[in-house]
């Protein structure tokens, strides 16, 4: 065996040790392709020491072949290895595979052409291998070995550049660096020394081979030192890490120290340290280490609170953890490992600050548990009795206290609710309590009873409170105490005035029902006295017509309820009696009822009644002529929200020769035919009508005087024709003064004008005021000229409407001087208040340019006494117009519309009658300044 084949048994050896060392730390992927490497680079080395051991040409030229096969997939290994590296961790893409054919392709093409020829001959113990030369071939092969070689050495070099460890990328580079050499002599060896024999280009391979696959053999995991991971630690760490020497200067920091502290190594530990605590870590330091001595290994403290010192001054609290770091039995150090307690102090504030709002917030819904009970007890007190028994209660309950006082004044006697006498005088604890809702007066504490404004008494309890949480408790309980209060006594008093009224209304339908009995007696008593059976007969149908609407009087005042009435007990009581008026001696008439149990109102069962005693009346006065027996049957059905009255006879029934043209009722005299025929000059009849008597009725409102609404009130009242003219109508028709069809024409106009009236009255207000407000001469406003005068006034006062109010006000603002000016639209009320010396004047305060008359944009105060509600909202409208700082004081019925008395302008809004002129009197004294007592 030569040289060369001990070479290349050798570089075979080297090549599977060097493949195979990898793997034995890791077992991944770049693994094995570096491993495949090392057997193709085996394969090549080893064929020269087996062709030398062989004595066969057949078998020479096998293993050149197999030599060249791993010759040739060589560069595709490198390139898959190159790919693999530079993927990482991630999949390669199947795409990589596709790298291996074409190796394959070009192995193929050398193996089926003549590249290997048969002529093999042994020289000097060598065998030599002619190979015939192929141009293309061998350009081929080239480009597919350097363009392997050069992407695999071009994707490692970019995975050096790149790579995230540096680690990878220092393997990354030392691969580059090797495989960049191999091919660069590789290259050199083809192209620059083909004189040299084959055994040497071999030779020179396999080193050019072992140099780089040598770079690849650093292919092993990094290793962690502790060193290592003591100083990735110690930079990585948040806490402020100090390493000391024995002597106590600092050996190393970690960046948070640094930046925090500004100290550097060399320094000594008292240059960070705060100077009040310095003995305290001197103690500490020497504790450690005398410590360290008695006990195996590492010594660690317990930690230390201090505080850290920065170049400005500021101070760090830390919390200190002390190490006493020890190589062997000797200690060579100290590590002092400080926690920030800033962050941490600032959350335990944070955390004492929630607490606290925690426990505000359990105290604040414990008050509101407590103080909703307490509302809720007493709200629902039924009398002021039960209210001070129960605010006497929740003292005792909630606020510990034995008992108290309540005392309120009303204006009469006050009422003082307790045990024993008031330790206090009211006057006083008044005049200390102020406007205060709690105050402490001579060792008691009071709390008021409130009700807007107006002081109703107060609460008196022993001792003086002074906890805020007590304070609230006795404000609550005064104010809800006050509210119930006055709703008690707002419902005592509306109590008492609904019983006073029910007594009255009773009154009024017990006077009413004997003053119809005196008019049934009156009309029974002078019927005895006439002879004519006509005119008894008429007396007696009035007089039960009067029975009927007297029995639903009595009914009302004896029953206990004012508004409606039980329908089946009246219509009974009410058939019997007229049974008893009409029925004849020996006559048996049976009566029956068939009623809903219904009950009505007033409005509706008075004409019911009506009706009912002229259904029952005509079937005992027509139905049983010869007195013979029979029953009446009265039904009274309720369907669809709808009543069906029913009254039925078994009598003689109508004549045969009955016939509606004879009767003589104005709904039978009325031609129908002769209505739908001439419907067009009906209608033009009934408005030539209305607009003559509107223009006779206007006419005589104003020579008479009265204002614009008032004349179109009354005249619109007055529109239709009325009853009298049909008795003239039927007169002229009977004496030949009118002709057949204008009786029709009359009593067809007549008839709608009747029929309309009830609309025009409802519409009449909406006219009027349409009226008023229309830009009409003042003439035909208020009925008369306003007398020749101009007035110099100003600051005075206006009184609109001259009745009760009006005229008390007038008779004060002219006993105390204030100036003032009155208007009223009636003629005698202004003659009347004249004659008194006021300074009363005719005119309609509803209307702009009267108002203007009157000065009214310098005027200081205006109020509205008028009844009549359109004409007070119009009223004030006008004036706020002209005024816009004049004090509008108004009055009004009820109070359902003063929202609307504020919208239209109105500063003060106030009631009517005695009242009313009280507040107003205030509310008009309070703006000049003076004082007035209304005198009873």
């Amino acid at each position: 065996m030569n040289i060369y084949s001990t070479l290349s048994i050798l570089a075979f050896v080297l090549y599977l040790i060097i493949g195979t060392y990898p793997l034995r730390k890791e077992r991944g992927n770049l693994q094995w392709s570096f491993f495949l490497i090392s057997i193709a680079m085996a394969l090549w080395a080893v064929s020269p020491a087996v062709m030398d051991a062989l004595t066969e040409p057949g078998h020479a030229i096998m293993i050149y072949t197999l030599s060249g096969i791993g010759l040739c997939l060589l560069p595709a290994l490198f390139l898959n290895f190159a790919l693999v590296l530079s993927a990482g961790d991630r999949r390669m893409d199947k795409a990589g595979s596709l790298i291996i054919i074409p190796p394959i392709i070009i192995l193929f093409i050398i193996i089926s052409s003549s590249m290997i020829t048969p002529a093999v001959s042994m020289v000097n113990g060598v065998w030599q291998i002619e190979i015939i030369r192929n141009r293309p071939l061998e350009l081929l092969l080239q480009i597919y070995i350097f363009g392997y070689f050069g992407s695999g050495i071009t994707l490692i070099w970019n995975h050096a550049r790149t790579a995230p460890l540096y680690h990878e990328r220092k393997i990354s580079t030392i691969i580059f660096m090797t495989s960049s050499l191999s091919l660069i002599g590789g290259w050199i060896l083809s192209s620059f020394l083909p004189s040299l024999d084959m055994q040497t280009v071999n030779l020179a391979g396999q080193l050019i081979g072992l140099a780089g696959i040598s770079g690849m053999v650093t292919l092993t995991p990094p290793v962690i030192s502790p060193s290592l991971a003591g100083e990735s630690i110690i930079d990585k760490v948040t806490d402020l890490v100090i390493l000391l020497d024995p002597e106590g200067r600092v050996t190393r920091i970690n960046y948070r120290a640094e930046a925090e502290l500004g100290i550097h190594a060399g320094e000594d530990w008292r240059r960070f340290t705060a100077e009040d605590h310095q003995e305290i870590l001197e103690v500490e330091l020497e504790y450690v280490k005398d410590a360290s001595r008695h006990v195996k290994g590492d010594y660690h403290h317990e930690p230390v609170l201090i505080d850290y010192v920065t170049p400005g001054g500021e101070r760090i609290p830390v919390k200190l953890f002390i190490s006493l770091i020890k190589e062997g039995p000797d200690p060579v150090g100290y590590s002092l490992v400080a926690q920030d307690q800033r962050y941490t102090r600032r959350l335990m504030n944070r955390i004492e600050k929630t607490e606290r709002s925690e426990e505000v917030a359990r105290r604040r819904l414990d008050e509101f548990r407590v103080l909703n009970e307490i509302l809720k007890d007493i709200n629902h007190s039924r009398t002021p009795e039960d209210l001070f028994r129960t605010i006497m209660k929740l003292a005792g309950e909630y606020l510990g206290l034995p008992g108290g006082w309540v005392y309120i004044h009303d204006g009469n006697e006050p009422i003082i609710s307790g045990e024993g006498s008031l330790p206090l005088d009211p006057s006083e604890v008044l005049k200390e309590l102020g406007d205060q809702s709690v105050a402490l007066v001579d060792g008691f504490t009071v709390a008021a009873l409130r009700h807007g404004d107006e002081t109703l008494g107060f609460m008196l309890f022993p001792g003086q409170k002074t906890n805020e949480y007590d304070i609230r408790l006795f404000e609550a309980m005064g104010t809800e105490a006050s509210s119930t209060l006055k709703r008690l006594f707002y419902q005592e008093k509306l109590v008492s005035s609904l019983e006073e009224k029910e007594l009255l209304l009773r009154e009024i339908h017990h006077r009413v029902k004997n003053n119809l009995q005196v008019v049934s007696s009156l009309l029974n008593l002078q019927s005895s006295y006439i002879d004519n059976p006509k005119v008894v007969e008429a007396l007696k149908d009035s007089q039960g017509r009067v029975m009927s609407m007297s029995m639903i009087h009595e009914k009302l005042y004896r029953s206990g309820n004012l508004s409606d009435i039980d329908v089946g007990g009246y219509i009974q009581g009410l058939v019997r009696s007229i049974m008893l008026s009409y029925q004849k001696p020996g006559q048996r008439i049976r009566l029956n009822f068939d009623i809903d149990d219904v009950k009505l109102n007033l409005d509706t069962i008075m004409p019911l009644g009506l009706m009912v005693n002229e259904l029952v009346t005509n079937a005992f006065k027509y139905a049983f002529p010869d007195g013979g027996d029979g029953e009446v049957t009265v039904r009274l059905k309720e369907r669809d929200g709808k009543f069906i009255l029913t009254v039925a006879d078994d009598g003689v029934g109508l004549p045969e020769d009955f016939s509606m043209d004879s009767l003589t009722s104005l709904g039978m005299l009325l031609d129908l035919g002769f209505f739908l025929s001439h419907l067009p000059l009906i209608v033009l009849a009934v408005l030539g009508v209305l607009l003559i008597k509107l223009a006779l009725n206007s006419f005589v409102g104003f020579i008479l005087g009265y204002s614009a609404r008032i004349v179109v009130l009354i005249s619109l009242v007055l529109a239709q024709i009325g009853e009298f003219s049909f008795i003239l109508s039927e007169s002229g028709l009977k004496y030949g003064l009118m002709d057949t069809l204008t009786f029709q024409a009359f009593l067809s106009v007549s008839l709608i004008t009747m029929a309309l009236t009830p609309f025009l009255i409802s519409l009449s207000p909406r006219i009027s005021e349409r009226v008023v407000r229309s830009r009409v001469h003042p003439v035909i406003k208020n009925g008369r000229r306003y007398e020749k005068l101009r007035l110099k006034l100003e600051d005075h006062l206006i009184i609109v409407g001259m009745g009760i109010t009006g005229r008390r006000l007038a008779d004060l603002c002219q006993e105390h001087g204030i100036p003032y000016i009155g208007l009223d639209v009636n003629p005698e009320a202004v003659r009347k208040a004249r004659d008194e010396g006021l300074n009363v004047y005719y005119g309609d305060g509803t209307h702009m340019s009267v108002l203007r008359h009157f000065n009214v944009p310098e005027a200081a105060v205006m109020v509205v006494a008028i009844a009549d509600y359109p004409s007070t909202v119009h009223a004030i409208h006008e004036a706020r117009a002209l005024n816009e700082s004049m004090k509008i004081i108004a009055r009004i019925r009820g109070f359902e519309n003063t929202e609307n008395l504020y919208t239209a302008g109105a500063d003060f809004v106030v009631s009517e009658k005695r009242e009313a002129t009280r507040r107003i009197s205030d509310e008009i004294f309070s703006c000049y300044g003076e004082v007035c007592e209304l005198e009873e």
